[in-house]
């Protein structure tokens, strides 16, 4: 969960986007100083002048790449990848990373021109509303919050299941059932606790949070670089096959997911006004991120089935 928090993390960002773009007072923060409580806001369809901005500039290049990157690579490899080589066969889920990276380079690439165009906190939600108005703006911010709604709901749920591998004693008693599904004490604790943490983390400032994020990608990038060295290795060619799984619309079904894997890159348009950089360079960033993400998690998923195929 340390490397997904584009939403636990970088939503309080965003959101103070969001309210300064459109006037809405503002309370001081530890990301952020302030010459009063209120600031006045363009007029409707410009998008706000940087020097304006309340936040501190303190994201350099390497912080931004760990937080897109880590954002992007998450720990769902660690359940999915065998599902990837069963359904798509060694070689096709790399084929399907590779095709569906190259789209969300593309959405990348529109990134970048509009970060560099307009680096404001509140990425999407300032773009639109230069664009298209506040009407279109409203719906898009206001559908952005409920994905990151959701997406925090989901870690929180889903954290406890990976934890359970490692400590398998986690379940203490259920609590209730939904839909037949047991609610189990412990993984209400890890999860709501988890979702404390980064709560906690986010009213920290960004330069905490972004040094959590460093740590908890390092020790992503870590277990890779063993589970890579391993296969290489020990690993036999013999395992990796089939190559392309039969029937090959298994690509498809991996393809599928891959968009919502690569979700994340999407932190650093948020987090405009406290990176540090040239606004060419923050849109150079987002795509080196996304390239980066792409080549972990075809490396990742070829080195499993060299290591021990299919699950």
């Amino acid at each position: 969960m340390l490397a997904e928090m584009p939403a636990s993390v970088h939503f309080r960002r965003w959101a103070f986007g969001v309210m300064r773009h459109c006037g809405l007072p503002l309370i001081a923060a530890p990301c952020c100083t302030s010459r009063s409580n209120t600031l006045t806001t363009s007029a409707p369809g410009d998008a706000p002048r940087p020097s304006e901005a309340l936040f501190q500039r303190v994201l350099r290049a390497r912080d931004v790449v760990t937080l897109a990157f880590g954002a992007m690579i998450g720990w769902s490899w660690v359940l999915l990848t065998g599902y990837w080589v069963d359904t798509a066969g060694s070689l096709g889920t790399v084929v399907a990373f590779l095709a569906g990276g190259a789209v969300i380079a593309l959405i990348g690439l529109t990134y970048a021109e509009l970060s560099a165009a307009m680096p404001n906190a509140g990425g999407e939600h300032v773009w639109t509303w230069r664009a298209l108005g506040p009407g279109p703006s409203f719906v898009c911010t206001w559908a952005l919050l409920m994905a990151y709604v959701n997406v925090c709901l989901f870690e929180a749920v889903a954290l406890p299941t990976a934890v359970e591998y490692l400590l398998p004693g986690i379940r203490i008693g259920t609590l209730w059932t939904v839909f037949g599904a047991p609610v189990d004490a412990g993984f209400v604790i890890v999860g709501a606790g988890s979702a404390a943490l980064m709560t906690l983390i986010n009213l920290l400032g960004i330069r905490t949070a972004a040094r959590v994020q460093l740590a908890g990608t390092g020790l992503i990038l870590l277990a890779a670089i063993l589970l890579v060295s391993g296969a290489v290795a020990f690993g036999d060619p013999a395992r990796a096959e089939p190559w392309i799984a039969v029937p090959a619309t298994g690509i498809l079904t991996v393809l599928i997911m891959v968009p919502t894997l690569l979700v994340g890159f999407d932190v650093i348009p948020q987090s405009a006004e406290e990176i540090d950089l040239p606004p060419r360079r923050i849109g150079q960033l987002i795509v080196f991120s996304v390239l980066l993400a792409v080549a972990f998690y075809g490396l990742i998923s070829f080195s499993v089935a060299l290591a021990i195929g299919g699950t």
